[in-house]
C-alpha cells in the first residue's frame, strides 16, 4: 500500500515485500491502477460543477441502496492502495477466509529459502499478510487516482464523459493469483460531467490532451462479493478531481450527485 491506508497496472508478481505494507496507513474519512476501458499536485484555478445530472430522466433514477451496516461503520479511508492492499482489503469486506496457506508457499522468499530457514521465512510471511488484513479492517472509502479516459466535449449534451466510471468499467488489482474489480454502483451520473458550452473551450485549451487528463475519485465502498473471475468491490463515486498529468493543474472539482 502506499500513499495513505492508503491504489495500477494487472499483473501477477510475487507478494510484495513487507514495506509495500509499511507504507500504507489508515486515516479517519472525516480528515480528508488499471482499468478496462498518477496524482500530479493541484495548481491553478478550478471549475467546480456538480457531474450532471442533465438527462430529465435522473430526477426518476431511484436511489441507491443503503450500504450495509458492518460497512456504514468502518471509517477508514485507503489512499492510493496497491494490489497487496486492495486483496487484503477484498477479504476484509468479505469476511471469506483468504488462502493464506498457499499464499505463504507461494511467496518468493519461502520457495528460495535454504531448507533451514523455510520455517522463518514461512512465519515472516504469514505475520505479513495479518498485519495486511489487520490495517484494513476500519477501512470503508477508497481514494483512487487513475487515467480518466476522457471523451470529447459534446456539445449536444454539453457534456464530456469521465469513462473510467461507465457501467462497463472496472478497475482491476492483482496480486498471488487473485483478481479484484473495483466497480461503480452510481456510473451512469458519475461519468457525466456537464460543462456549460460557454466555457467548453477554455476547458479545452486547459486539457489538450484528453489522454493526458488523471482523475482522483473518492469512492465510498458499498459491498464485496465472489464472482466468477475473482472478487469484486462495490463503490459509489462520491466526488473527484480532473488533472492535466503535463502541467500539474487541476482542471475541475466534481461532486457527483447522490
Amino acid at each position: 500500500m502506499s500513499g495513505g491506508i492508503t491504489h495500477r497496472r494487472a499483473f501477477l508478481p510475487a507478494l510484495a515485500p513487507l514495506a509495500l505494507l509499511a507504507a500504507c496507513s489508515v486515516v479517519e474519512s472525516g480528515s480528508d491502477n488499471q482499468t478496462d476501458p498518477s496524482a500530479a499536485p493541484a495548481g491553478g484555478d478550478a471549475l467546480s460543477s456538480p457531474v450532471a445530472g442533465a438527462s430529465p430522466t435522473d430526477a426518476a433514477t431511484p436511489p441507491a441502496p443503503p450500504v450495509p451496516a458492518e460497512i456504514a461503520a468502518r471509517t477508514g479511508e485507503l489512499t492510493a492502495p496497491d494490489d497487496f492492499a486492495m486483496v487484503m482489503l477484498y477479504y476484509s469486506l468479505t469476511g471469506l477466509q483468504p488462502p493464506i496457506d498457499k499464499w505463504v508457499e507461494d511467496d518468493m522468499s519461502v520457495r528460495t529459502a535454504a531448507p533451514a530457514d523455510k520455517a522463518a521465512a514461512r512465519d515472516a510471511v504469514r505475520a505479513r499478510f495479518a498485519s495486511g488484513l489487520q490495517s484494513v479492517k476500519d477501512v470503508g472509502r477508497l481514494r483512487i487516482t487513475s487515467n480518466a479516459n476522457l471523451s470529447d466535449y459534446d456539445p449536444s449534451y454539453g457534456e464530456y464523459s469521465v469513462r473510467v466510471f461507465a457501467p462497463s468499467s472496472s478497475l482491476i488489482f492483482n496480486r498471488s493469483g487473485e483478481r479484484i474489480h473495483v466497480k461503480f454502483d452510481n456510473a451512469q451520473a458519475a461519468q457525466r460531467w456537464s460543462v456549460p458550452t460557454t466555457e467548453a473551450q477554455s476547458i479545452r485549451d486547459r486539457i489538450q490532451y484528453p489522454s493526458a487528463v488523471a482523475v482522483d475519485a473518492l469512492l465510498q465502498i458499498t459491498g464485496a462479493a465472489p464472482e466468477r473471475d475473482g472478487g469484486t468491490i462495490r463503490t459509489r463515486v462520491i466526488s473527484y478531481e480532473l488533472k492535466n498529468n503535463n502541467s500539474g493543474t487541476t482542471i475541475a472539482r466534481v461532486t457527483v450527485p447522490q
